[in-house]
């Protein structure tokens, strides 16, 4: 029988692996194949945290010291957990980090999922979210007491517990982020998840994401139908994204801003993850580079200029600055800009997926300008998108006083209430984004 069994699972009929229909990374990368998406998700390593188990009153303390007091009353507690899993890099399986969480007790009925990506923590393992503390782990909580399952991953390169990872993390690289995120969602729904209690998990999937988890949230709409075709991908919320990251670049070499030095470490990390198309550090003024060290091993940077910094050549190179404002930018560092910005994207959206588009026409982090434009993009290339433009807002306070028009825009879409047309690619005027009432309903 042994013998048979096996000459059956050799036969030249049996069905080839699913690969997904999405190109590589390109931009003169090497080049390397796609590992199928049914094989990864694999739960390595699952484990509840007792710190995150909240009352809905300890969830109300919580809310203040995150500044989402708007969001109380909490509906119910929750409970989080720690995940580890496999996922592909380039065609080669690796581990990853995530925090799930779910309502506790849960609403009635099945719960959706929420694949939640988190603001710019930090380029290495300390600053995983999963690793540190409530205040880093605050959100998936109060989100699942919504009624949401919760999958919150930390991004490649940044393990929150078990063995470091082998690289630094891809900062905005498009691919690493959907790829490792939704195999973390696949991951979550075949384990055994004890901090469901009695609740069970609908396909129902809705992505959710601020700054530079917008981006990603953005890109993992486009790859989610090959990457896990089984869910159902109903909405994405999105608040502060960062528009065009060539276009980023290009304002932060005319005049000293906030992306000045972000965008350094966009362009380095991209060419790490791309294999070391160019030297990036050539770039560079030799004189940053200590800083610049400091932001990518030791900080958990925050979105401010640097200390010290008080002109763009300060941060790059005087030759490089003159050159790329003259002649343009040059590849491979346009071609690795372009590639990962969703306006400029090889992968189309993924039809009927309502897009509700957040961002603050005071944002000092992510240019109004450029935001405005990705969202006219993208409504160009075929999405269903409705814009808010917080009047007044920077970037932290965009996030933090739309979140309760956020919630109630997604419960909405996940209730199965369409888009009304007259919001679909229609160019919003600024509002009071902290005048919306929060209801505190429930998505299910």
């Amino acid at each position: 029988m042994l013998t048979l069994l096996l000459l059956l699972a050799c036969r030249d009929d049996a069905p080839a692996p699913r690969l997904p229909n999405l190109p590589t990374a390109g931009c003169g990368s090497a080049s390397y194949d796609w590992l199928p998406p049914e094989q990864l998700g694999a739960v390595v390593r699952l484990e509840e945290e007792e710190d995150w188990t909240l009352t809905a009153a300890n969830l109300d303390a919580l809310l203040g010291l995150v500044d989402l007091d708007a969001l109380a009353p909490s509906p119910s507690g929750a409970r989080g957990a720690r995940l580890r899993y496999t996922t592909q890099d380039k065609g080669v399986e690796v581990e990853a980090t995530a925090m799930i969480a779910a309502p506790d007790p849960g609403p009635a009925g099945p719960l959706p999922t929420l694949l939640y990506f988190h603001p710019t923590t930090g380029m290495d393992d300390h600053c995983a979210p999963s690793g540190r503390d409530l205040t880093w782990t605050a959100v998936p909580l109060v989100l699942a007491s919504r009624g949401y399952l919760v999958v919150a991953p930390d991004y490649r390169g940044q393990n929150g517990f078990g063995d470091e990872a082998e690289a630094l993390h891809p900062y905005l690289a498009a691919d690493p982020a959907a790829v490792a995120s939704l195999d973390a969602v696949r991951a979550a729904w075949g384990a055994d998840l004890p901090i469901l209690g009695d609740n069970t998990v609908t396909p129902q999937l809705a992505l959710f994401g601020a700054s530079q988890g917008a981006h990603h949230a953005l890109w993992t709409q486009r790859m989610a139908p090959e990457l896990l075709p089984e869910a159902q991908l109903d909405a994405v919320v999105v608040s502060s994204p960062p528009g065009a990251l060539d276009d980023t670049l290009i304002l932060g070499l005319e005049s000293i801003r906030i992306g000045t030095a972000g965008s350094a470490l966009i362009l380095h990390q991209l060419n790490e993850w791309h294999g070391e198309l160019g030297d990036a550090r050539a770039l560079l003024n030799t004189d940053f580079l200590p800083t610049f060290d400091e932001s990518l091993y030791d900080d958990c940077p925050e979105a401010k200029v640097p200390e010290g910094v008080t002109a763009v050549s300060d941060v790059w190179d005087v030759g490089f600055v003159e050159a790329t404002l003259t002649e343009g930018l040059a590849d491979p560092w346009a071609c690795m800009l372009e590639e990962s910005s969703v306006g400029h994207a090889r992968v189309p959206p993924a039809p009927g997926t309502p897009i509700l588009y957040v961002y603050g026409d005071a944002d000092e982090v992510s240019d109004p300008t450029l935001q405005a434009a990705e969202a006219e993009r993208l409504c160009a290339q075929g999405d269903d998108v409705q814009t808010v433009v917080c009047a007044g807002d920077g970037h932290a306070d965009t996030v933090l006083k739309s979140v309760p028009l956020q919630l109630d825009w997604l419960a909405a879409r996940l209730a199965g209430e369409p888009l009304d047309e007259a919001d679909v690619c229609v160019r919003a005027p600024a509002v009071g984004c902290g005048s919306a009432d929060y209801s505190g309903s429930s998505p299910t």
